[in-house]
């Protein structure tokens, strides 16, 4: 049985450093994203895509902190599952950013490390979180 402070705590860890690069922009930090064409005024779909994933990510992380609080099996697996998904997710955006003559935001090549960081460091969760979801 994983100690539900350190899972919520993990939870908690992504759900900030997402927040950071999701709406740091918002607070003035300088994390912002390249969403508007300046030429045409035109919505970019690829850095708009990035940045909701990211701000996805941060939201949900939070809430498997809030779910870890009260049963650190299901944070625990549902932490490993959504990063799994937006490691994923970022690992098709650096491909979309390699194909695309726009670009995200991030290089692609960091992309595709964070991707893979991301879901091979979740995988691990879910394989220790997977037999305790259901204990309380």
């Amino acid at each position: 049985m994983s100690d539900p402070r350190s899972v919520a705590s993990n939870c908690w860890f992504s759900a900030v450093i997402f927040a950071i690069f999701g709406f740091g922009s918002f607070v003035g930090l300088p994390f912002g994203f390249p969403v508007i064409d300046s030429a045409t005024g035109n919505l970019i779909a690829l850095p708009t895509t990035l940045m909701w994933l990211i701000r996805s990510g941060a939201v949900l992380f939070a809430i498997c902190a809030l779910l870890s609080m009260k049963n650190p099996g299901a944070g625990e697996l549902a932490q490993g599952v959504i990063g799994s998904i937006i490691g994923v997710g970022m690992i098709a955006i650096g491909v979309w950013d390699v194909a695309s003559p726009w670009s995200s935001g991030l290089h692609p090549v960091l992309l595709f490390l964070l991707g893979i960081w991301n879901a091979w460091g979740v995988l691990s969760l879910v394989r220790r979180g997977g037999a305790s979801a259901g204990s309380t």
